[in-house]
């Protein structure tokens, strides 16, 4: 899935026989469903808009997807702990994403920061997906 007509059209041409879709997941009324839902550098330029409605729109997409996703979602960004910054690009708050995440999605977020670039990457489980992974009944009590 993409927004823009040129990203399906190069990845058709790339891949023929793929299966793309080109919408805006946040007003996609489908109820499609998928393992995962990854979004990688999409949160990264402000597309003409300002900050905050920027930072809206990233979370309305956060929620669609995770409504999407039966396991997990991961989706990486640029983040405000960095030596430099550019026009036009966005920059958040890992701890404010994480927050936000845990608040409104699942309690089951896990954080990579280690990596050399500016950038971050979120994972954020479904409770059914940790639960699958931790069967003993030692953690039961963590998924009530």
């Amino acid at each position: 899935t993409d927004i823009v007509p040129e990203m399906i059209a190069h990845s058709k041409q790339k891949f023929p026989g793929i299966a793309l879709y080109q919408r805006d997941l946040v007003n996609d009324s489908s109820s499609e469903k998928y393992d995962f839902v990854v979004l990688s550098g999409t949160l990264n330029l402000l597309c003409g808009l300002d900050r905050k409605d920027w930072e809206k729109y990233a979370h309305l997409l956060l929620i669609r997807m995770f409504e999407m996703a039966q396991r997990a979602i991961s989706f990486n960004f640029l983040t405000t702990y960095n030596t430099f910054t550019a026009p036009g690009l966005c920059y958040f708050d890992p701890k404010a994403l994480f927050d936000f995440c845990q608040k409104k999605l699942s309690r089951f977020v896990w954080l990579d920061h280690a990596y050399p670039l500016y950038e971050a990457t979120i994972a954020v489980f479904q409770p059914p997906e940790l639960k699958s992974r931790y069967p003993d009944a030692a953690f039961r009590k963590y998924f009530q």
